[in-house]
């Protein structure tokens, strides 16, 4: 029996340290590529929460137009969100990118890291016959009515500033 313990070369320790190291690598790998993962979810998280404030501020807008919006109303910046419609020849073109444009805050959404904003720009009036309640007929024709067009576009952000999300969207009157 004396004979055999003298025998041994640490074989086993060896194949021990082995395992120990190969399932030690194992670990590491699934914890670095959890956290990629969560780091993963929590990014699309931020996203889907920026753009449901974006949605809200676009909601906010609609109504804001549908409220608050008269014929007198001016869109001239005076009013925070109110801008004369900007287009690609315009020096201010786009309004929405300008330092100086004052954006309107919509209801706060919880969980955001700031208030979703909307600007409104009038685009252009249409006649649209079909507007007109009850279809009226004046001297054998249907009345004409004129439909106001807006250009809306909304920005929000989720947790952190880093994920603005902008959309654009138009609106009749």
């Amino acid at each position: 029996m004396n004979n055999m313990r003298h025998n041994q070369q640490g074989l086993a320790l060896l194949i021990c340290l082995i395992l120990l190291t190969v399932s030690t690598l194992i670990g590491i790998t699934s914890v670095n590529s959890t956290i990629l993962e969560e780091k993963m979810s929590g990014n699309i998280r931020n996203k889907h929460l920026s753009f449901q404030a974006t949605e809200s501020a676009m909601r906010d807008a609609e109504n804001f137009i549908i409220t608050s919006i008269g014929d007198a109303s001016l869109f001239d910046g005076t009013v925070a969100g109110q801008y004369g419609f900007s287009e690609p020849a315009d020096s201010n073109y786009p309004i929405w990118e300008a330092s100086s444009v004052t954006w309107r805050n919509a209801g706060s959404v919880s969980g955001t890291n700031a208030a979703p904003q909307f600007l409104i720009e009038p685009h252009s009036d249409i006649e649209d016959l079909d507007a007109c309640s009850g279809g009226e007929i004046i001297l054998g024709k249907a009345k004409k009515c004129i439909v106001k067009i807006y250009r809306v576009t909304a920005k929000g952000t989720g947790l952190n500033s880093n994920s603005e999300t902008m959309i654009q969207s138009s609106f009749a009157k």
